[in-house]
C-alpha cells in the first residue's frame, strides 16, 4: 500500500523504509529519493507524509535521502528492520 502511494509522486524516483525498533515503541521512517534538483524537497517531503496520513491513517517521519538510493528488484528489500542490540 505505501509502495502505491508513492508511485503516485512523480517526483519520486527511489525509495526506501526503515522500522527502526530500538527503541521503545518501533518507528518508520520513509526515505525518499526526489527524481531531480528542480523540485522542492521539502514540500515533497510533506506531500508524501500527507498522502500516506491520509490514506493509511498514520503520519511516517518522510525524509529527503542524502544519497542515490539503491535501485531494487525485489520490493522486500525496500524495507529495513533494525532492531534493538
Amino acid at each position: 500500500m505505501i509502495e502505491a502511494i508513492l508511485r503516485r509522486f512523480r517526483e519520486v524516483a527511489e525509495y526506501r523504509v526503515v522500522v527502526d525498533e530500538s527503541g521503545a515503541q518501533p518507528d518508520l521512517r520513509i526515505e525518499i529519493e526526489p527524481a531531480g534538483d528542480e523540485f522542492d524537497k521539502k514540500k515533497l517531503s510533506q506531500s508524501v507524509a500527507e498522502a500516506i496520513r491520509d490514506r493509511l491513517n498514520f503520519r511516517p517521519d518522510v525524509t529527503i535521502a542524502g544519497e542515490s538510493l539503491p535501485r531494487f528488484e525485489m520490493k522486500s528489500k525496500r524495507w529495513i528492520r533494525r532492531k534493538q542490540v
